[in-house]
């Protein structure tokens, strides 16, 4: 979302959420970005609580202490990549009909319009945003994916890693930057997809799943029309073998971490229940028919959309409704829901990274922090 030192590119990201800090370490080659490990701490109970109106972290002394415990083995001073919960900040979808040329009147009026829309104080804020245009089309509206998080609430968490010895150079949202990580996997299949049907337009769906809900955008030619977070918090869910991955064989930093340590506050949870899961359904079938009587298809239109999904949590796919489940919640909308196909774009993962992750006890958590210092830094 940010950068603070652009001229250092971070190999460690760091993902936050209520529970747990995750840390990856990442290579980097000419062509691609590597995993090389993985570790992760759960936090004591009600250290962090997540919130986009004001500070998070309730318990300084005993957030620093489990990040201090995470990073011990590593050298410092280091930058690092962080990744926040969506709910942490606030992101929308502006339309203008044209944007002024010069870029510092642009920043002013995107600005602006961000504050009118989503009723944010000026100047409390961190904000960024990305102008999506028709390179074919000048005359056509402009879109803006446009995002902020307050001061108060990033400062706390720069704090924390200026006082272990990381130095974090950028900051993104788990959603956005898991997004941003697969739009070029997105884009081919969707390619492909246009080619197959012979469409003159393209429409496709992106859901990312966390244990603090769901972050969801609806895109047509590749631009932006649609934005949903929604918080819906789900317990940890982990096997008990293992909780801390040696991903790589020449790794030397994070896989010599001690065994992560639980707090006996944390209860663990073997596997979602049927009602978290219907509840997870609904909640992805309203934001569907919402996104669908907002954006309304012709009844005739048969081509199945696609809705890519990206898990940012343990076992996330026990979670996903089928395509059966969505089609028949969508029955009920009042205008016609086209079909949807659901593909997990998780599962397009490079097997290698695959590998990496799913060896780890963290497992789909540990993305975001990977994401984040991959397309961030």
């Amino acid at each position: 979302m940010t950068t603070f030192f652009p001229m250092t590119k971070a190999t460690l990201g760091l993902s936050i959420t209520r529970e747990s800090l995750c840390l990856v370490e990442i290579r980097r080659s000419w062509n691609r970005v590597t995993c090389r490990a993985i570790a992760e701490r759960f936090l004591p109970p009600n250290v962090v609580r997540l919130s986009p109106t004001r500070p998070n972290i309730e318990d300084m002394n005993a957030f620093t202490h489990s990040l201090k415990s995470l990073v011990e083995h590593l050298s410092r001073p280091q930058s690092v990549a962080l990744s926040l919960p969506d709910v942490c900040g606030r992101t929308t979808i502006l339309t203008f009909s044209s944007l002024p040329a010069k870029q510092t009147e642009q920043d002013s009026l995107v600005r602006w319009k961000f504050q009118q829309d989503m009723n944010v104080v000026p100047d409390q804020t961190r904000f960024a945003y990305r102008v999506f245009s028709h390179s074919k089309e000048p005359t056509s509206p402009k879109r803006v994916l446009a995002t902020a998080v307050q001061h108060d609430i990033l400062e706390q968490y720069e704090q924390a890693c200026l006082e272990v010895g990381l130095l974090p150079n950028s900051v993104g949202l788990s959603g956005l930057d898991a997004c941003e990580y697969f739009q070029p996997t997105m884009q081919s299949l969707n390619q492909r997809i246009k080619n197959q049907a012979r469409e003159l337009t393209q429409e496709h769906l992106f859901v990312y799943f966390a244990n603090w809900g769901f972050w969801f955008i609806a895109f047509q030619d590749n631009h932006p029309t649609f934005i949903r977070v929604k918080s819906l918090p789900l317990p940890r869910v982990h096997s008990q073998e293992h909780l801390v991955a040696e991903t790589d064989s020449h790794a030397s930093t994070l896989s010599e971490a001690p065994d992560i340590q639980h707090d006996t506050g944390n209860q663990v949870f073997d596997d979602y229940s049927p009602l978290q899961v219907n509840h997870v359904s609904n909640e992805l079938a309203a934001t569907l028919q919402y996104y669908f009587e907002s954006q309304p298809h012709a009844p005739h239109d048969q081509v199945p959309i696609p809705l890519y999904v990206a898990e940012g949590l343990w076992h996330g796919d026990r979670l996903l409704p089928t395509e059966e489940t969505v089609a028949t919640l969508l029955a009920t909308s009042s205008s016609y829901a086209p079909p949807v196909r659901i593909s997990r774009v998780s599962d397009m993962l490079s097997p290698k990274l695959r590998r990496t992750i799913l060896r780890s006890e963290p497992q789909m958590t540990s993305f975001s922090a990977f994401a984040s210092a991959a397309v961030l830094s």
